[in-house]
């Protein structure tokens, strides 16, 4: 009878030890699921990113355009402003002549 008491333990030890393993393995399972939902997760942020860096690419390349851009609209009114300056000093010498042509008028 003291055999079959230990063979009986044994068992139950036996039962409770694989309860525990099979709750291990649940837990294990779990857990791999959870680290393959999170790998997927990691995938799609690696592609957001991709996108959110070609984004910054093309923006940063449309600051460059207007940025070439507006250093010809700079070296245009600069142009402008040299042209208008020579036209203000042209007008001051008609101005200047006609006046003093009057005043040689009025004189004589």
């Amino acid at each position: 009878m003291n055999e079959q008491q230990q063979i009986r333990d044994a068992v139950i030890k036996l039962e409770v030890k694989m309860e525990s393993m099979s709750d291990s393995m649940a837990a294990m399972a779990e857990a791999v699921t959870k680290l393959s939902d999170m790998r997927f997760e990691v995938l799609e942020l690696r592609k957001d990113v991709g996108v959110l860096v070609n984004k910054m690419d093309k923006h940063e390349e449309d600051i460059e355009k207007l940025q070439q851009k507006q250093l010809i609209l700079e070296k245009a009114q600069a142009q402008n402003t040299y042209v208008i300056s020579k036209i203000e000093i042209f007008w001051t010498a008609i101005i200047a002549g006609a006046g003093t042509f009057l005043w040689w008028l009025v004189k004589n």
